[in-house]
């Protein structure tokens, strides 16, 4: 049975067009790097060699239908599970984890089915229990971070962004405080690459570097540092309600902090950070409405909160969401319909999609301003796999978190503080969105005592 997918566009739906290899293939393992590094001339090539299409076949790593218009990403981000389900592998799309460093366990990201509702389950009562503890934590592990960067003068805004915010996370959840490097180690391995080829598996398992020894005692320390936790005999009670406990429990807590909070919010927060640094006049208008900023400020900040809207549009977090067809059914997108086949492995590419120039005008233009002049467009950015009408536990448990955190971040930054900051390329060509990624915003310093020369 095809289900005609509540579209009602009345063309002959077509099949999707594009190139799949076979699992003999080492290509799938080839076209990873150029899908990561350099997105955007990948799509344009892959859409131009299948008719120019929104949607079309792709075989970065997993065998793909990817999608890049708005109208296909929305129907992605809000179809039922009766449509769209997640994979049932233990990865997020081409994406998996070393055993050496979880622990065999699975959090909520990397499960599915029965496990992964349990995973989500414990990862949602772990926020809930610790709710009112994340505005001091926050506050605790920026200024940390602060005093840090006015003693040496610099920030290396991406490596300290995650420091800052992986502190956070951890003091937050288990109010703990473990070592930097540990932390860094794990985030650094905790990923790796998987394909649906036989042999690009295997030439990946001879070629790509092996997961380094210390990753792996980072990664005990760091459960041991987990268990140190005052919290955790309610956290284990919480666990024992959704059926998990033991070292899982421990090992799921360390992904929750250092992966989930820590490193995900620093993905869309330092380009986003960068792309105020760069735009002195938008720095100054930033700066006049966050006057007289606290930490414990809720109040209205149209200005920051359009900025905020604008780096999830275009840094979004993940940049790639993977569902797979439960049955057949019929996909809407800005050019016809399209054939979608059971099995199917759908993948949003969120930079392309929330680049649509049908939704965005100027779409490649950082521009806050259009969600003033016109806030229905906050409606279009799908970041963390939400939108209003999600009706699927697909999205972000940490959404409103993480965006709360990223709000409170920039206040603070723009409201205190002036800097130099070097000439910048912003992309969506790269998978970190900004070049050079090590930027270091030079003659930091507190407001008031900047120099002459500083700007931010």
């Amino acid at each position: 049975m095809v289900d005609e997918a509540d579209t009602t566009d009345d063309g002959e739906p077509v099949e999707v067009k594009g190139r799949w290899y076979s699992r003999l293939s080492p290509q799938p393992l080839l076209q990873m790097k150029p899908f990561l590094t350099a997105v955007e001339d990948y799509v344009r090539d892959r859409r131009t060699a299948a008719g120019g299409a929104p949607v079309f076949r792709a075989h970065p790593g997993l065998r793909s239908v990817i999608l890049t218009d708005h109208v296909s990403g929305s129907f992605f981000i809000t179809a039922g599970e009766e449509l769209l389900e997640r994979e049932p592998y233990p990865r997020f799309g081409p994406i998996a984890t070393p055993e050496e460093l979880t622990g065999g366990s699975a959090a909520a990201l990397i499960s599915h089915g029965a496990v992964h509702r349990r995973s989500r389950a414990f990862a949602a009562a772990v926020l809930g229990e610790r709710r009112e503890a994340w505005r001091p934590s926050l506050e605790a592990a920026v200024e940390g971070g602060v005093a840090d960067w006015l003693a040496s003068g610099s920030v290396a805004l991406d490596a300290e962004v995650q420091r800052v915010l992986s502190r956070f996370a951890f003091r937050w959840i288990l109010d703990v405080a473990p070592d930097d490097a540990d932390v860094r180690a794990w985030q650094d391995n905790i990923t790796t690459l998987v394909t649906d080829s036989y042999v690009a598996n295997l030439i990946a398992r001879f070629t790509l570097p092996r997961l380094p020894e210390e990753a792996v005692r980072a990664a005990g320390r760091l459960v041991d540092v987990a268990r140190s936790s005052p919290h955790l005999g309610r956290l284990r009670a919480l666990g024992r309600e959704h059926g998990v406990d033991g070292d899982e429990l421990l090992h799921q807590l360390v992904f929750l902090c250092a992966f989930n909070i820590g490193g995900g919010i620093s993905r869309f927060a330092t380009p986003g950070l960068l792309r105020v640094a760069a735009d002195p006049a938008l720095g100054e208008r930033l700066r006049g409405e966050l006057s007289g900023w606290t930490w414990e400020d809720d109040g209205e900040r149209p200005l920051l909160d359009a900025v905020l809207l604008e780096s999830l549009r275009l840094f979004p977090q993940p940049r790639f969401l993977h569902r797979q067809a439960v049955r057949d059914f019929i996909l809407p997108s800005a050019a016809g319909r399209f054939r979608i086949h059971r099995g199917d492995l759908l993948v949003a590419l969120m930079p392309m999609i929330h680049r649509d120039p049908t939704v965005f005008a100027d779409a490649d233009r950082f521009a806050p301003q259009r969600f003033l002049d016109d806030p229905s467009l906050g409606e279009k950015v799908m970041t963390f796999g939400w939108a209003p009408a999600t009706r699927h536990e697909f999205h972000c448990l940490g959404r409103h978190a993480a965006q709360a955190v990223w709000r409170q971040v920039a206040a603070r930054l723009f409201s205190g503080f002036t800097w130099r900051t070097p000439t910048l390329d912003f992309h969506v060509n790269h998978v970190r969105d900004v070049d050079p990624v090590d930027v270091v915003l030079e003659e930091f310093t507190a407001r008031g005592e900047a120099s002459e020369g500083g700007s931010a």
